[in-house]
């Protein structure tokens, strides 16, 4: 499709996903620059470049490209959730569960921002609430959750008998 239509910004975002999914992170980060050329407000782009980002620790970076989704699009729920993960590896864990509430204003159905809160309020000691929003993520998670659905079960398990 792209040597056909080079100028295809979802085939660069696409092709983007799958390097990164190949840990070809740098490779992937291109393409989704390709496909920012192509249209510099394509939030979806801005958003993968910024996951990317973020794994290879490129955390201003990460969050420049977030905030300018978020300026397109100032409900996105991924790129708040997101947004929040960069203020938490920031060391502000304040401004991130902000954002993980904003985003669950936007979307109350998000399981990525009530696991990140579920985490969030779990590590800082607030069981009640942690408890809370791991139950909403069971409730709302996918078949994409699958596997963290089992992880989270088990905490919940752990959580109810008072173990830490």
């Amino acid at each position: 499709m792209l040597a056909r239509n080079p100028t295809n910004a979802e085939a660069h975002n696409n092709l983007g996903l799958l390097l990164k999914e190949a840990g070809q992170l740098d490779a992937a980060i291109d393409e989704f620059r390709r496909a920012l050329a192509v249209n510099p407000q394509y939030v979806r782009a801005l958003n993968n470049r910024a996951v990317t980002e973020l794994a290879q620790g490129h955390v201003d970076a990460a969050a420049a490209d977030l905030n300018t989704a978020l300026a397109v699009d100032p409900d996105n729920v991924d790129a708040l959730v997101n947004l929040a993960l960069t203020r938490k590896a920031a060391g502000q864990p304040e401004d991130a569960r902000l954002l993980l509430m904003r985003a669950l204003v936007a979307d109350p159905r998000s399981a990525a921002a009530h696991y990140n809160l579920a985490v969030q309020y779990d590590r800082e000691g607030e069981i009640t609430r942690a408890v809370e929003h791991y139950r909403a993520f069971l409730e709302f998670a996918g078949a994409n959750y699958a596997a963290q659905a089992a992880d989270v079960r088990a905490r919940l398990a752990r959580l109810e008998r008072g173990e830490s």
